[in-house]
């Protein structure tokens, strides 16, 4: 538990018969809105108002204070963790009231998670549907569907799905519907994760998916008749690519659909996926798409066909050079990362940066690892785009970027060679650096890493 309190400071955690020992043992019943202990998550606040505020004495400052001033400042962080309220930290750090489980600190976004006691990086938290939410989503779906015949369909479980980078709830197949899966997205509850969800949240989310269930079961006639159409179109597709896999499942959506005759199926298919490894992948197929040759056929086809080329090379997959750079500041060292990524999909590090952490989230997406970089307040770096925050430059400049590296202009806690390739300011003053990164061949087991040789 020591290591999930991000920023929990040894001092802040064993400050002794002081104020901060006091106001624990007088919140010691008070819950923040997802349930967890409220003097945890205030003490992660506090901690992170001693960071950013960069004084040396902050510890001794904020023991200071009395239990009454620290009760107050209690009462105003709990009322920011519900609705949109702004105060003020006693080093001066301003918060303001997010969504719903979530509190901005500084430039700095946090979120609550009701399976951990604490405040928590919304960037570094999971977007999965799990923990104690997850069992009261059940529970509640359960009991709503007590005396109702879609009650059949059961209940969901939890699913990553890698193509489209989406946490699903996804229900057992329903037989009765030629084994369709009825499926949800889990960031639909108007929390920013699905952990940091308040109790009323996930009830109203459950409502909301009963009335999928009720759609589907009272649809579920019509529904076989595609889903049986679409199965033997997929079967039929994959075995003309001459790829080895078969149809895992067939997933619907209701939420959209609830009114519709017809209706987009998404396909899952065994086949080579995002990070050139045996997986599972997805496809939409709408029923314009029926009859004819699906546009799955060319995927498997062109996955196969790269995956060997790769092989060939002694390649496990491409790696871009901005995250290439990332990973020599990982903590860690490049190799457990890379391990990492040999296994799973994504990782996730965080670099300290002064007052700051930046965090960087390394994945694989159509065999290359790609990075999305965030420094709160400052910048992010997401799709081969720079966003860089209160950077104003001369339009005279700007025309001068490309070419440049993106460290020969803003300083990084690594070495970004990255060239820029195009700079405008948008229209929230922020300076936009379309990036132009080379791409590696990467060796995941050894770390070596090389450019692609030119073809003849």
């Amino acid at each position: 538990m020591r290591e999930e309190k991000i920023f929990m400071s040894d001092q802040l955690e064993s400050s002794g018969p002081g104020s901060f020992s006091r106001l624990q043992e007088i919140l010691e019943d008070v819950a923040t809105p997802v349930g967890t202990r409220l003097a945890d998550a205030l003490l992660c606040a506090l901690a992170v108002d001693c960071r950013q505020s960069g004084d040396r004495s902050a510890f001794e400052k904020l023991e200071s204070l009395s239990v009454d001033d620290m009760i107050d400042v209690a009462l105003d962080f709990k009322w920011a963790l519900q609705a949109e309220f702004e105060f003020t930290l006693p080093l001066g750090t301003k918060v303001k009231g997010s969504d719903p489980g979530s509190v901005q600190i500084g430039s700095e976004l946090f979120v609550l998670d009701a399976g951990r006691d604490g405040l928590f990086p919304v960037k570094t938290t999971s977007r999965a549907a799990e923990g104690p939410n997850l069992a009261l989503l059940r529970a509640e779906i359960e009991r709503l569907t007590r005396r109702l015949a879609c009650r059949r369909i059961g209940l969901p479980s939890s699913i990553y799905l890698v193509d489209s980078d989406s946490h699903q709830l996804q229900f057992p197949p329903l037989e009765q519907a030629a084994g369709v899966v009825l499926q949800r997205n889990a960031r639909e509850t108007g929390a920013d994760r699905f952990c940091s969800a308040n109790p009323a949240q996930i009830k109203a989310f459950a409502e909301d998916i009963v009335l999928d269930m009720r759609a589907l079961w009272c649809k579920r006639g019509k529904v076989g008749k595609q889903v049986t159409l679409v199965r033997a179109a997929v079967e039929s597709a994959l075995i003309e690519a001459s790829a080895p896999g078969s149809v895992r499942s067939i997933a619907i959506q209701m939420n959209d659909q609830r009114g519709q005759s017809s209706f987009v199926l998404s396909v899952e298919y065994e086949g080579t996926d995002q990070a050139m490894r045996d997986g599972i992948l997805t496809s939409a197929v709408p029923p314009s798409h029926l009859p004819g040759r699906l546009p799955l056929y060319y995927r498997a086809a062109a996955a196969m066909r790269e995956r060997d080329w790769l092989n060939s090379q002694g390649a496990d997959g491409r790696i871009d050079e901005i995250a290439l750079n990332i990973l020599s500041a990982a903590p860690e060292g490049i190799m457990a990362v890379l391990e990492k990524l040999a296994k799973s999909h994504s990782t996730v590090l965080s670099v300290p940066v002064g007052r700051k952490q930046l965090s960087a989230t390394l994945f694989w997406r159509f065999g290359c690892i790609r990075a999305h970089v965030w420094l709160a307040g400052e910048l992010e770096i997401s799709h081969e785009t720079l966003f860089c925050e209160d950077c104003s430059l001369p339009e005279s400049l700007l025309s001068q970027l490309a070419g440049r590296s993106v460290s020969s202009l803003i300083e990084l806690p690594f070495e970004c060679s990255c060239k820029i390739e195009a700079a405008r300011i948008d229209s929230a003053q922020e300076l936009r650096l379309d990036l132009a990164p080379l791409l590696y061949l990467v060796n995941l087991s050894s770390g070596k890493v090389w450019l692609e040789p030119e073809g003849p």
